[in-house]
């Protein structure tokens, strides 16, 4: 599979609770659904990301952006979790802010995300549901 490449600025155009979102998620070393992660380093000089992030917290929702990747013909998806894993302080470069860093997750194509979706009710559900339909 080739690497990813990121573009250079993108648009954080969504919101979701979905499982696959979790920071945690993806740090746990059992995933192995595609999902890279990194840290990407804010540079504008505003000090908004520690703002943002308290929001994504407070209401345990991440951010999304899609976009087209470059290198394939897919629509690839990049991920800010609410909540991400600790900053590992002892491998930031010297002269790093740590408030400065986001933390984020990216998958090469979002139909990964699509395939193995459980039925909104489960086929068994569903079946006990309509025997006892039957019965009344």
């Amino acid at each position: 599979s080739q690497q990813l490449s990121l573009p250079f600025e993108l648009v954080l155009d969504g919101y979701t609770r979905e499982p696959w979102s979790s920071g945690m998620m993806t740090h746990n070393s059992e995933d192995t659904s595609g999902w890279k992660t990194c840290y990407l380093l804010s540079t504008d000089g505003r000090n908004r990301l520690p703002g943002f992030l308290k929001y994504l917290r407070d209401r345990k929702k991440a951010c999304v952006a899609k976009f087209n990747d470059s290198t394939a013909s897919t629509r690839a998806i990049l991920v800010v979790p609410f909540d991400p894993p600790p900053i590992p302080s002892e491998q930031l470069p010297a002269g790093v802010d740590k408030t400065q860093l986001l933390y984020v997750k990216y998958l090469a194509d979002d139909r990964v995300l699509s395939r193995g979706k459980k039925p909104a009710i489960d086929p068994n559900k569903q079946l006990q549901i309509e025997q006892q339909k039957q019965k009344e």
